[in-house]
C-alpha cells in the first residue's frame, strides 16, 4: 500500500479513497506470495490545491468515513490526504467493521508501534502528519511478521494481511476484506 501510494503521489496524483474496500491481496509469482495491491483509481485526481470553481461545484471525492479533516472542510486533496486514509484502514483491519470515523485502539492487542505508526497518520494538520516515504521506515513496518521470510516489499503485503480480521478469499485466490 505504501509503496503503491509512494509512486502515484511521485506521479503527481492522490488516490482520494483509501479505504478497505480497495485493498486486494492477491498471489503472485512462482511462490504465490500474498501482495497487497490498491484498487479503483476513479476518485484520482492531480496533486493540487483546489480551485474555489472545484469547491462551488461539490467537487468532494472518496468515501466520507475515511475522508481526511482538509479533504471534508476544504475539499483539498494532498497526499497527506491519503496517508490520512491509509491511517483509518489500517485501524478499521486491525478493529474489524464500524460506521464510526475510526480510534487507534487502545489495550495489549496491538504494539507500541502499530499505535505510533497509526499516530503519525492520523495527525489533523496535513503539514505535521507523516509522509508515504518517512512511513516507510516507521519501527513498526521494520519488526518481523509471522514466517516472514521475504523481501521488505512482501513483508509489508504480510503486515497488511496479519491486521486484516474479517477477510474472505475470492475467486483466484484474491483477498477481499468484508466490511
Amino acid at each position: 500500500m505504501l509503496t503503491a501510494l509512494g509512486h502515484i503521489h511521485k506521479m503527481g496524483y492522490v488516490h482520494c479513497d483509501v479505504k478497505p474496500h480497495n485493498v486486494l491481496i492477491v498471489k503472485e509469482g512462482t511462490n504465490q506470495d500474498e501482495v497487497t495491491k490498491l484498487a479503483d483509481f476513479g476518485s484520482a485526481k492531480k496533486s493540487r490545491p483546489t480551485t474555489d470553481e472545484e469547491q462551488e461545484d461539490g467537487g468532494f471525492r472518496g468515501t466520507v468515513l475515511y475522508a481526511a479533516p482538509e479533504s471534508i472542510s476544504r475539499q483539498e486533496y494532498l497526499p497527506e490526504s491519503d496517508v490520512w486514509a491509509l491511517g483509518c484502514t489500517d485501524v478499521l483491519f486491525k478493529i474489524g467493521c464500524s460506521n464510526e470515523i475510526p480510534e487507534i485502539p487502545t489495550g495489549k492487542k496491538i504494539s507500541a508501534e502499530a499505535k505510533d505508526f497509526l499516530r503519525k497518520c492520523l495527525v489533523k494538520d496535513p503539514s505535521a502528519r507523516w509522509r508515504v516515504d518517512m512511513l516507510l521506515d516507521h519501527p513498526f513496518l521494520k519488526m518481523p511478521t509471522v514466517g516472514s521470510r521475504h523481501h521488505n516489499h512482501h513483508r509489508l503485503s504480510s503486515r497488511y494481511h496479519l491486521m486484516m480480521p474479517h477477510c474472505f478469499h475470492g475467486r483466484n485466490g484474491a483477498t477481499v476484506h468484508a466490511l
